[in-house]
């Protein structure tokens, strides 16, 4: 019984912050300000709670995908759904498994210390970033997503895997580099890396998607192989640097021994 109006005045409490009419996973209108509150019920189908009434939640759905239905969920049958509430707060999201947790980001201000965390985060980012000009590393980066969405269990057997270029300045720098004061410039540098890698056949674009090429495969053999044969040259100008100075040592010590054996006259 108490946690039921728990569950009501936590409900109540979140629906008043504003919010779009209806948010999907890949929506790209939310407000500076959103919250989403949703049950799923036991049919894995999701449910948006748009108000409470004196009998139940007024809810929306989407039937087979695409059709937006409203239903009236009871309190009685709301306690074997799960509750989740996303709230967004200035490009900070909070994600709530139940009411509990909910009553105590709000205690806490959870919202506020995320913010002022992410604003700390991002000034070390954008102090500690590094442009990265290795047209080999990019290419490496770039194949290494192609081989891991390839290794899904429902990834296509036979489609071609593209990328879309946004999708790799994430990879590359992270997605705190749409947040840089310079990052325009840092993707323009990125674009260029990756027409020069298009046109010498290591990919293959198309619009905005990238194709990667069996050619990219020799290339990072290539390049692999140059660095071990840096690395080997190094370690031999090491290693003779230090024979010298061993025989330089060797050849003094010899000057003194046979400083001071030399015979008194």
């Amino acid at each position: 019984m108490c946690e039921g109006f728990l569950q009501r005045y936590v409900i109540e409490h979140a629906l008043k912050k504003p919010a779009p009419l209806w948010i999907s996973m890949g929506a790209s209108n939310l407000d500076a300000k959103a919250v989403l509150v949703g049950f799923k019920g036991p049919l894995a189908i999701e449910y948006r709670i748009e108000a409470v009434s004196l009998h139940g939640y007024t809810a929306s759905y989407l039937e087979r995908g695409h059709e937006r239905c409203e239903c009236v969920i009871p309190f009685r049958l709301s306690n074997g759904m799960n509750l989740t509430i996303r709230y967004w707060y200035r490009g900070v999201e909070l994600k709530f498994h139940n009411v509990y947790t909910y009553v105590w980001g709000m205690v806490t201000c959870e919202a506020w210390r995320r913010e002022i965390r992410n604003k700390f985060q991002q000034v070390y980012y954008n102090r500690s970033l590094k442009i990265r000009d290795d047209r080999a590393e990019i290419l490496q980066i770039i194949v290494d997503e192609h081989l891991r969405r390839r290794s899904r269990e429902n990834a296509p057997l036979f489609e071609e895997i593209r990328i879309d270029r946004m999708e790799v300045a994430q990879l590359v720098y992270g997605e705190r580099i749409w947040s840089h004061p310079r990052h325009s410039e840092i993707l323009v540098r990125l674009d260029l890396i990756i027409d020069s890698l298009v046109d010498d056949g290591d990919l293959s674009a198309e619009h905005s998607r990238l194709l990667v090429k069996g050619r990219s495969i020799a290339s990072i053999s290539s390049r692999i192989e140059d660095d071990r044969r840096h690395k080997d040259q190094v370690a031999y100008n090491k290693s003779i640097k230090w024979l010298t100075f061993g025989l330089f040592i060797a050849a003094v010590a010899q000057v003194f021994v046979a400083f001071f054996n030399k015979p008194p006259s």
